[in-house]
């Protein structure tokens, strides 16, 4: 009964049959040394009666005193017939004794192995039920980790583009930032920096930019211009001051290829929180930042997100 309670309460409360179990096959092996001590007495001195040496009867006494109680309690519950042996009736309840005796040793012995297998298994059930605590707790942590990475961020945008160059790829650019409801940082001839209220919109503008020029350049003769862009989106903590924001963000995209979509490892550290990073096509392609402060970067691929968060 123990060992199935044990089984179905918390681990803290299966300690509380260790010391119990332990206790009970303790006395059970204290038990069994009796047993296996007593019975061979028991048996040598039943056969001394039956030889019947004079010279050691005065040295049974002890013994019979100590045996009597028991074997008349024998005769008492079983009536047990004597046997015959040399012409006299000997009888069999010391020898019934001795067996039960023996029968005690081994049940006992069976009991204690028992109990200290029950206790071994709740040894292992309850270290077990302690790791899936631990594990639990673990999880619960990095929940809190990532609900925490995913909250208290603003979404940063930065395009690195010569817009004198190419007006009509400018105005795509500006027709997805309408789509988008974003907002403007700062803006130059030669860059923009943009912020979304939502990653997802954020994600959406990056690939909805960068496949509208392409598809474009697409259209375009080898002669007209077709000046390279560079898109980085980043998210950083709600408190940092705007400047530096934008400052980070630049630095993002000075580390991007020609014509990629890149994003920081902190943009990557919210999709994981939220279970979305298995709906982009992304790589790493190295660090970007100084020395002291460092982030991976990846490029994202035209791919469309499976939900938004």
């Amino acid at each position: 009964m123990g060992r199935v309670f044990c089984e179905q309460a918390a681990p803290s409360e299966c300690l509380i049959f260790h010391p119990m179990l332990r206790i009970l096959y303790i006395a059970c092996d204290v038990l069994a040394a009796l047993c296996a001590v007593i019975s061979p007495v028991i048996i040598f001195h039943w056969l001394l009666l039956i030889v019947n040496v004079p010279l050691l009867n005065p040295h049974l006494v002890h013994i019979s005193q100590f045996l009597n109680p028991m074997n008349l309690a024998l005769d008492a519950l079983f009536h047990l017939p004597p046997i015959l042996y040399n012409g006299q009736r000997i009888s069999m309840t010391q020898g019934v004794l001795a067996f039960a005796f023996t029968l005690a040793f081994f049940l006992l012995n069976f009991i204690s192995e028992y109990l200290k297998t029950t206790e071994q298994q709740q040894e292992i059930q309850l270290h077990a039920g302690l790791q899936r605590e631990r594990l639990k707790k673990l999880q619960d942590a990095q929940n809190r980790h990532q609900k925490k990475v995913a909250t208290n961020r603003r979404y940063l945008v930065h395009v690195s583009y010569e817009f004198a160059l190419c007006p009509a790829g400018g105005e795509l650019l500006a027709k997805a930032f309408t789509r988008q409801l974003g907002s403007t940082l700062e803006q130059s001839p030669a860059y923009m920096t943009l912020e979304f209220p939502s990653l997802s919109q954020s994600i959406q503008y990056c690939m909805e930019s960068g496949q509208a020029l392409l598809r474009y350049y697409a259209t375009l003769r080898p002669m007209d211009a077709q000046p390279p862009f560079r898109i980085g989106l980043h998210a950083l903590d709600a408190n940092l001051p705007t400047s530096d924001a934008c400052y980070q963000t630049r630095i993002l995209v000075s580390s991007a290829g020609p014509n990629d979509v890149v994003f920081s490892q902190n943009v990557l550290e919210v999709l994981l929180a939220n279970g979305l990073a298995q709906n982009y096509h992304y790589q790493s392609i190295g660090l970007f930042g100084t020395a002291g402060s460092q982030q991976e970067l990846f490029k994202l691929f035209n791919s469309k997100p499976g939900r938004t968060f």
